[in-house]
């Protein structure tokens, strides 16, 4: 709802000093994508990040390489974060993941580190809805600490009542969850007797600030502000200051809550719909004044940090975008003062959440966030384009951060305009000497630019140079292989990757070359190449024989099937607990169907593609292949040989930059398909009877247990699987197959 969220980022609770953020998932609840290998990203895809200030970025890693050349935060590799999954290449995950390009939330979770000594490892904000996240009672339980020991400390209150009052203030969220429940906002707890109980002149001004807490976390905010504000000249110093915080905070959710309206459903039901534009400007004027009321008498108080916090929820529910901009930037160049709340980590947190990206005239007040938005309107199609002349007339912004302006205007004319060679000219005249990432995004841009002018040569000169100069600055040496291995692609050269000496020695990026570039007879070099690491070799011949296999090259493996002899034994293997083993087992191919319970009796896999190789519909053949696949559960590995992230993954047209796994299919050949294969041997009038029963036994299979078809064939419909097992119980009933299909999906 509204600021709610941003109230969560921004207010540091009831009692802290200082803000926390909503914890974020592992990072691997956010990789329901696949990368793309490309150094020069042409769509949005979280997956698919780079490491230099790019169009294509999520906003917020942009925003975090700028942080890092401020000197606010580094890039250090945190081992525990995914399970050793950056150090582990043996591990090819289902989606294809490198280490460049990345997602999003893995270089938060796995590089990024702000110089922040306040961050998020204490685990003091609450992270989840079961810990109030998003409403009033977010800081019940720091709320609670502060009070005790505030009570403890004042030393005036009889023993007898502080404990009253600890006790009360204890129970209070039973009490208000109680409420909640019964869908009440009053009850006795605070009742004339437990009032007559309380009588020193500081327990009153306890109680009474329990009976203004009460009333706020039960959202009766009127009634809160009332209490809080007779509260705030009260001569117990603790409960005066705390009061007059507690105003601006009840001030703003209370301005925030007006923006509720009852709206009607058509069946006379009705729901509450909260919008900006309902908001009470006047109860958001009332909460601008609380804040800084409670700043300017308390300009180094104990929740001074919180409450300016609180300035940037006011701004945005007012679409006040300068005055957000400017508070942004005062905390940004404040991040050491009393009042600032924002660490460097949720700086680069809430800036791309709250910024809007139309507000270029604000914008212009603060070049950090500024920088990120002229990325984002440089991305292709773009309803916002970024002219020229707007960029150039940004200059002054950016007194005291040339590097980057200079950066923009050599991406502007690459990634609008389309002219390399005036990328090139603007490069020239401001070459980059440092190791930041901002001197290395000009690095990047020069090679692509090179590269666009059709200087392939001359741009793998350059890739070639960088790689030998690389800094020591973790992400860099990666891309810049990319880049160099896609130089190779462009010129038909992908063996050069695994010459002995190569530059290119990530592994990731190797395993990439292998499964979407490296022809046949290049991986049958690789698989006996002696200077190629164990893994690799097993890698090369595991796609090797299996591409010959399910691409029907069935000659060529029955004969490159005796490179398994030449493999030495395979390091040890390490399951991932994400996704399971995913990495190529050349075990596999010593697959026989013997002693199947719920399949054909077949021979070893060798002997089936000589059968095929004799004849490429033999019925026996094409079901004991279905048997392979199906028994050892290789149903999806198209994922061995094409990229995800396009649909027509071969077609160059369809790659409007350089990437991996686009062009020509380095393994020719149509895919095999269960499903085709069954109903070729129904159309082989000359098979025999149980291989036609079987065939229409896993036909009718395929679309088991749900009706989704997972034989790799074209969606029939239901009629046609209800046709399918009708042939099978009438024209094979006696069959072991007909008998164990007792119906059909």
């Amino acid at each position: 709802m509204g600021c709610l969220f941003m109230l969560v980022v921004i207010a540091t609770g009831f009692f802290a000093a200082s803000a926390r953020a909503c914890g974020c998932p592992p990072a691997y609840s956010y990789c329901y994508c696949h990368p793309t290998w490309s150094v020069e990203q042409h769509a949005v895809n979280s997956c698919s990040n780079v490491p230099y200030l790019s169009p294509y970025n999520d906003t917020g890693v942009n925003l975090r390489l700028l942080l890092l050349d401020e000197g606010l935060a580094k890039l250090e590799i945190q081992p525990d974060e995914l399970d050793g999954w950056v150090n582990n290449p043996w591990e090819w995950e289902e989606y294809q993941y490198g280490q460049v390009p990345f997602h999003a939330r893995v270089f938060l979770k796995q590089y990024f580190r702000s110089l922040d000594t306040d961050d998020d490892e204490g685990g003091q904000y609450p992270p989840s809805y079961e810990s109030a996240e998003g409403t009033p009672w977010i800081t019940l339980d720091t709320g609670q600490v502060a009070f005790e020991k505030a009570l403890e400390a004042a030393v005036e209150v009889p023993v007898e009542e502080r404990d009253l009052l600890i006790r009360t203030r204890r129970d209070l969220w039973q009490t208000l969850f109680t409420l909640h429940e019964r869908g009440e906002s009053t009850s006795e707890i605070l009742d004339k007797t437990f009032v007559r109980r309380i009588a020193s002149p500081a327990g009153t001004h306890f109680l009474a600030y329990l009976q203004a807490v009460f009333a706020f976390y039960t959202e009766r905010y009127s009634e809160a502000k009332a209490l809080f504000t007779a509260l705030q000249e009260c001569e117990q110093p603790w409960v005066r200051e705390t009061a007059h915080y507690m105003i601006s905070r009840t001030a703003l959710l209370h301005a925030e809550w007006s923006g509720n309206r009852i709206q009607q459903n058509n069946d006379g039901s009705s729901y509450t719909l909260w919008t900006k534009a309902s908001i009470d400007t006047t109860l958001l004027g009332e909460a601008v004044q609380a804040i800084r009321g409670y700043l300017q008498r308390y300009p180094s108080g104990r929740y001074a940090a919180s409450a300016r916090g609180f300035f940037r929820c006011c701004y945005s529910l007012a679409e006040d975008y300068p005055a957000l901009i400017e508070e942004y930037r005062w905390q940004f160049e404040h991040l050491d003062s009393a009042q600032s709340n924002l660490t460097v980590s949720r700086f680069a947190e809430e800036v791309p959440i709250t910024l809007p990206t139309h507000a270029q005239a604000a914008l212009l007040r603060f070049w950090l966030p500024l920088a990120c938005n002229d990325l984002y309107r440089m991305r292709r199609h773009s309803d916002n384009a970024l002219s020229l002349n707007e960029l150039q007339a940004q200059r002054p912004a950016f007194i005291g951060h040339e590097e980057v302006f200079e950066y923009l205007l050599a991406a502007h004319h690459y990634f609008i305009r389309r002219a390399p060679g005036q990328t090139l000219t603007v490069l020239n005249r401001n070459e980059q000497r440092s190791t930041g990432y901002t001197a290395f995004s000009s690095r990047v841009l020069r090679g692509l630019a090179l590269e666009a002018t059709g200087e392939h040569r001359a741009a793998r000169r350059y890739w070639e140079k960088l790689l030998k100069e690389a800094s020591s600055q973790l992400l860099q040496s990666e891309t810049l292989q990319l880049a160099l291995a896609l130089n190779y692609k462009q010129s038909g050269e992908v063996g050069k990757a695994f010459d002995a000496g190569s530059p290119i020695v990530d592994p990731y990026l190797r395993n990439a070359l292998l499964h979407f570039e490296v022809t046949a007879p290049l991986l049958r070099k690789i698989a006996i190449t002696q200077h190629s690491s164990v893994q690799e070799r097993h890698r090369a011949v595991f796609l090797l024989l299996y591409g010959h296999l399910i691409k029907g090259k069935y000659k060529a493996f029955v004969r490159d099937h005796a490179l398994l002899g030449t493999l030495p034994a395979p390091p040890e293997r390490s399951p991932n607990k994400w996704c399971g083993d995913r990495s190529p087992d050349v075990t596999l191919f010593s697959w026989s169907g013997e002693d199947l319970k719920d399949g054909l009796r077949c021979p070893s896999i060798v002997k089936i593609a000589t059968i095929l190789a004799a004849d490429p519909q033999n019925p026996y053949g094409l079901l004991c292949l279905g048997d392979f696949v199906l028994f050892n559960e290789r149903e999806h590995d198209v994922i061995w040989f094409e990229p995800w992230g396009i649909e027509d993954k071969r077609r160059p047209s369809s790659a409007p930059v350089p990437r991996l796994g686009v062009g020509p299919d380095p393994i020719p050949g149509k895919v095999f398909s269960r499903g085709e294969a069954y109903k070729a041997v129904l159309a082989r009038s000359d098979a025999p009877p149980d291989l036609q029963a079987y065939a229409l036994h896993r036909l009718v299979k395929c679309y088991a247990p749900a009706g989704i078809n997972h034989c790799g064939d074209r969606d029939v419909p239901r009629a046609v699987r209800k046709a399918w097992f009708t042939a099978l119980k009438t024209e094979h009933g006696r069959t072991v197959w007909a008998k164990s299909l007792p119906y059909y999906w």
